[in-house]
C-alpha cells in the first residue's frame, strides 16, 4: 500500500522564481528515480506539497526537504496509507494557487479568499480537497517558467 504525506512551509525571504524552478525540476528527476509522485502548490509565500509513494521513501524525502534553507517551519499536515495516488501521473506537478482556486473551498474553510493556506490546515481534508480541485490545472516541470509569472 502507498503512503502520502502533506506538509506546509513558508518560503524564505530570499527565494526567487529561479529557486522554485530548480526545486521543481530537481524534484521531478529525483522523485522519478524513487517512484514518488506528488504536487507542489505555491500560494504567495507559502508552500503546500503532497508526496506519494512507498512509506520509507516518502518519509526520507520529507526529512531531506525539511532541511532545505529555501523554506522554513515545515509542518506535516497529514500522513497515512492510501489505496490510490492522486498524482500518479506526475512525479512532480506544480501549481501557483490563485484566489480563484480556493473560492470553492472558502465557505468550508471559513476564511477570506486571500488568507494564507496555513489558516486552512486545521483540517487536513481541506488540504487534500485543494489538491483534488487543482489537479486538472497542474504544470509539468518543463512548463514552469510560464506559471512563475503569475506569482
Amino acid at each position: 500500500m502507498d503512503y502520502e504525506l502533506i506538509y506546509h512551509s513558508c518560503a524564505s525571504e530570499n527565494i526567487t522564481p529561479q529557486d522554485i524552478t530548480t526545486i521543481v525540476r530537481k524534484g521531478y528527476v529525483s522523485n522519478k528515480a524513487k517512484n514518488i509522485s506528488g504536487c507542489l502548490l505555491v500560494y504567495y509565500e507559502e508552500f503546500l506539497q503532497i508526496l506519494e509513494g512507498e512509506k520509507d521513501e516518502v518519509l526520507a524525502l520529507y526529512k531531506h526537504i525539511a532541511k532545505d534553507s529555501r523554506h522554513h517551519n515545515p509542518t506535516i499536515v497529514h500522513q497515512g496509507e492510501i489505496s490510490k495516488r492522486l498524482f500518479s501521473s506526475y512525479t512532480m506537478a506544480y501549481r501557483v494557487i490563485l484566489a480563484l482556486d480556493i473560492i470553492e473551498l472558502k465557505d468550508e474553510m471559513g476564511v477570506e479568499e486571500y488568507e494564507p493556506i496555513l489558516t486552512t490546515l486545521q483540517r487536513p481534508d481541506l488540504a487534500k480537497k485543494l489538491f483534488g480541485n487543482v489537479i486538472h490545472a497542474v504544470i509539468h516541470p518543463e512548463h514552469i517558467e510560464n506559471q512563475l509569472s503569475l506569482k
